[in-house]
């Protein structure tokens, strides 16, 4: 089976992710100095990987998608997420909107 990539998923990139996920990552003013320094190291992952090129379920710094940057960001604290953004988005807890917390990852669906 061949999957076809959306036009609709060019559209998420890694600029756009990494926006939200340092607003949602720096939000926090009150979090133990363990969390702290683990959310500034999935930060510099993160930012390692700017001006990796979009590719469609790609992991390396030929090519990388947005499932496969949460992966290696997250790496960098030991945390292994499954390798799809479905693996990930069914993965730990869920959590309210209104209960987020910076480092939690948020899936959404359109169409």
């Amino acid at each position: 089976m061949v999957l076809k990539q959306s036009p609709k998923i060019k559209e998420l990139t890694f600029q756009r992710l990494w926006l939200f996920l340092s607003i949602l990552i720096l939000s926090s003013s009150c979090v133990s100095s363990r969390v702290k320094e683990q959310r500034e190291k999935v930060i510099a992952s993160a930012r390692s990987f700017t001006g990796t090129p979009y590719k469609w379920g790609g992991t390396t710094r030929a090519g990388m998608d947005c499932s496969g940057l949460t992966c290696n960001a997250y790496r960098a604290i030991e945390l292994e997420l499954p390798r799809t953004t479905d693996g990930q988005a069914t993965t730990g807890k869920k959590v309210k909107r209104k209960k987020l917390a910076p480092g939690d990852l948020v899936f959404f669906a359109y169409g």
